[in-house]
């Protein structure tokens, strides 16, 4: 059964006017063969929907009328069996007998094009499919198998904190994984969050004690709160009612804002939308009366652990931050406030002492990831069209083959190796085809990580020159070029000249923003940025290629760094988008 509140969906009595305070609730039901049911407050309905109620004043010492969505008025009893009139949800909100099922209509209401239902569905599905019968169901399995507390599915700690800290330092460059996420929040945090209500109402800490449910699943006659709560206590019922952490499973405060966070989920919501979501309701179990331990591994040292890292965050103005940056139309130039070499962070760039130990185990390649990285190069091989045996190798190299991985833009570079010239003697075609279906699939499958590090594919050619320090060969599970840290952490980078250039960069990039903005629809003026736009491209990927010429091919040269830091801040990201969306106006008719 839902019901109750404005803030979110949550069990109660069905058909049950209420009046609390100044808001006025109507509740609805459901049943255990899976009818849904919906709670509406005023004219106001959960997440997206909005029922207009086509009724008189449904203020206190007035008579309430109901009418359907054809104006007829619905009756309060069934005229043929005498039984109440209830709305349920059987495809769309109907008012029918709760006895007989006589059919009264249908409710009105108005759908905001806006939100669509999908995020309501979702939810609601959840709520369908886990109800308080599916929770005792739960608790006598468990006694039966001598499992004495509940066990609860939880977000893994280490996985969360990374993905988490990656977006916080970039969140243009970031790449969070989708599906992880949404799995953490449809899997973990919205059934966990309908787990601890339903504890909280069979403990008797809500007005409505579920009698019907424990009466019916148990098979014995339940009259209250008194008689449910003493049976439950002498089964055990509330001893296995336990968080990770020990405490008790219900809580009086930190429902209803929990709910309410999780109502904002919208079906369009991006990978970085719902980890924001799934921080906000850490935020709340954590602050009040730490539930914490239900959601996350770790529970509230977890929290704490994070809450130390992030500190305070204004998540919906930050949001609307990454979108102004990401779009060229919101780009404005902000003359005072121009980046400045000392604004320039290069911390990311700095060598660890050890290999990624996630990663590499006695100098090997984890056996795991390494047959986990060979499946998906045969699957991207297969992609490809190309017959396997002209595949030479496939090899692991980038920064997590080396010293100077970065927990926030590290990803793992998985290249297949083969000879062009095997394929077609046209080089340069097969060079543009493998492009083509490396950034089709990379954009396809971009949700594929280890450790929460995006796996990004590309084919090499063996006659092209590779300039890395660290290349680890798959099919033979060994090293090519094992990566020497002395080599890398004496390597000479003018960290001045680094720091200048990124300025330079940066403001310049602003500044096109800026003008493109200005240009609006004028042709001309769009010509002239689109080219300054192209030059600046060319010279930021020219300056690269020199970088790697001058300094024999090491990857610690002051040009590479300067590449590096404006894709991992962004930058770069912002340039490609301004010269694509000059493109596409100029090319509009």
């Amino acid at each position: 059964m839902f019901a109750g509140r404005c803030s979110r969906i949550a069990p109660i009595k069905p058909l049950e006017y209420s009046k609390t305070g100044k808001y006025t609730y109507f509740s609805v039901s459901t049943n255990k063969s899976g009818i849904q049911c919906v709670n509406v407050s005023g004219n106001e309905i959960l997440n997206g929907f909005e029922y207009y109620m086509k009724s008189s004043s449904m203020n206190e010492g007035k008579k309430k009328v109901v009418k359907n969505d054809k104006g007829e008025i619905v009756p309060e009893k069934c005229d043929k069996c005498g039984g109440d009139v209830v709305l349920q949800i059987h495809g769309e909100p109907v008012y029918v007998c709760k006895d007989c099922g006589k059919y009264f209509g249908t409710m009105p209401f108005t759908l905001k094009e806006e939100k669509l239902n999908e995020s309501f569905e979702d939810i609601m599905d959840i709520y369908e499919d886990y109800q308080i019968y599916d929770l005792l169901s739960e608790f006598e399995t468990d006694k039966k198998n001598g499992v004495t507390v509940k066990q609860w599915n939880l977000i893994p700690s280490q996985q969360y904190h990374t993905l988490l800290k990656r977006y916080m330092a970039s969140p243009e460059m970031a790449r969070i994984p989708y599906n992880i996420v949404y799995n953490w929040f449809m899997n973990i945090i919205v059934p966990n969050a309908i787990s601890i209500e339903y504890i909280t109402e069979l403990a008797g800490h809500t007005q409505y004690f579920p009698k019907e449910d424990v009466s019916d699943y148990f098979g014995t006659d339940i009259n209250g709160y008194k008689d449910g709560s003493e049976y439950l206590d002498s089964i055990g019922f509330y001893d296995w009612c336990k968080l990770p952490d020990g405490s008790d499973a219900w809580s009086d405060y930190g429902l209803e804002p929990l709910f309410k966070i999780i109502n904002e989920y919208t079906p369009n919501s991006s990978a970085e939308e719902i980890l924001v979501l799934i921080n906000r309701c850490l935020d709340v179990v954590h602050c009040r009366g730490d539930l914490s331990s239900a959601f996350i591994q770790g529970g509230k040292k977890s929290c704490d652990y994070i809450s130390n890292l992030k500190e305070s965050i204004d998540y919906k103005k930050w949001l609307e931050q990454l979108k102004q940056r990401r779009d060229p139309d919101n780009i404005e130039e902000n003359i005072e406030n121009e980046i400045s070499p000392e604004d320039v962070d290069l911390s990311s760039f700095n060598i660890k002492r050890r290999l990624n130990p996630k990663f590499w185990v006695d100098g090997h390649l984890d056996s795991r990831i390494r047959l986990k990285l060979m499946d998906i190069s045969d699957d991207f091989i297969e992609y490809l069209g190309i017959e396997p045996n002209i595949v030479e190798d496939v090899i692991m190299t980038g920064s997590l083959a080396n010293f100077n991985w970065s927990e926030e833009f590290s990803d793992i570079d998985l290249h297949v190796l083969l000879d062009y010239s095997d394929v077609d003697e046209n080089t340069e075609f097969v060079k543009q085809y493998f492009m083509s279906q490396k950034n089709a699939w990379n954009n396809e499958h971009s949700d594929i990580n280890i450790f929460g590090f995006p796996v990004e594919v590309y084919v090499q050619d063996i006659n092209e020159k590779h300039d890395s320090s660290g290349v680890y060969s798959l099919n033979r599970d060994k090293w090519l070029i094992e990566p020497d840290r002395e080599v890398l952490a004496t390597s000479k980078v003018n960290k001045k000249f680094i720091k200048d250039k990124v300025s330079d960069y940066t403001n310049k990039i602003d500044k096109l923003g800026y003008l493109y903005k200005k240009a609006k629809t004028d042709e001309y003026k769009l010509e002239k940025i689109s080219d300054k736009a192209n030059k600046l491209w060319d010279e930021i990927k020219t300056e690269r290629k020199k970088g790697f010429e001058i300094s024999g091919g090491k990857e610690i040269n002051s040009l590479n760094i300067i590449f590096k830091t404006l894709r991992r801040n962004g930058y770069l990201d912002k340039l490609y988008q301004i010269k694509t969306k000059i493109y596409d106006k100029l090319m509009s008719f």
